[in-house]
């Protein structure tokens, strides 16, 4: 996934758990059940994508009571941004 510089460092602070929203509080963006980011979500900061590893959504008021998931290898995960995409091999081991 080709990401700019400025989408790589967003990212970066997503999964590091140090992104913040305008007003300056962290903003919690990795999805719980595909553990990635979706659409450049975090550069909009706007509500947030379904996820479209999951096939249905039940809910009991406010709260979740189930989801179901799209079996392995039959959801599109093109538009969704892994710690893969935005950690350079390089960077990892410190020779960045």
């Amino acid at each position: 996934m080709d990401l700019t510089p400025e989408e790589r460092k967003e990212a970066r602070e997503a999964f590091e758990g140090s992104l913040r929203d305008r007003m300056g509080a962290y903003v919690d963006v990795v999805c719980v059940h595909c553990a990635g980011l979706h659409d450049r979500v975090i550069r909009l900061h706007q509500q947030r994508q379904p996820c479209p590893r999951v096939r249905r959504i039940e809910f009991h008021g406010n709260e979740i009571s189930s989801v179901e998931y799209w079996p392995e290898g039959r959801w599109d995960d093109s538009r969704v941004i892994y710690p893969h995409h935005v950690y350079v091999e390089d960077e990892v081991d410190g020779n960045a």
